[in-house]
């Protein structure tokens, strides 16, 4: 699949918090065939991977995520391209919400690649964020 990014080091929590949240969060997970630990979206039961090869920038079915969104510590580029299934993944973790501006250029992205996938509900009223991470950051 040649991903050959190296998560393993990523520095994880960002305290900035966005007031317009989309209820899509950044997941931190492994999606199993060798590709390791990347973040990640989930929509609609699909998993789409993010890189951080700058090279990506601009290219078909990559968007490109700023440094902060969703508590990444550097700019990354969305491949939605290609997507894998919610459940044979691992989460690893989860990270913060994505703005409401960015997943509205996801799913313009997502309706025209990826039609077969019916967004259902865009946002959501409630976040968790009384959530504790206590220790889960060290791997």
């Amino acid at each position: 699949m040649g991903f050959e990014d190296h998560w393993g080091d990523y520095s994880y929590w960002e305290e900035d918090h966005d007031t317009s949240l989309s209820g899509v969060k950044v997941l931190f997970v492994d999606p199993g065939n060798g590709i390791n630990r990347h973040p990640a979206i989930e929509i609609q039961g699909s998993i789409f991977l993010m890189t951080s090869q700058q090279k990506r920038r601009g290219e078909f079915g990559y968007l490109e995520i700023p440094e902060g969104e969703g508590g990444l510590k550097c700019t990354s580029f969305l491949n939605l391209n290609q997507r894998f299934d919610y459940e044979s993944c691992t989460i690893i973790n989860e990270w913060e919400y994505l703005s409401s501006e960015i997943m509205d250029e996801i799913y313009l992205e997502l309706n025209r690649l990826h039609p077969d996938i019916v967004i259902e509900d865009q946002s959501e009223d409630e976040y968790d964020e009384d959530w504790n991470y206590g220790d889960e950051w060290s791997y």
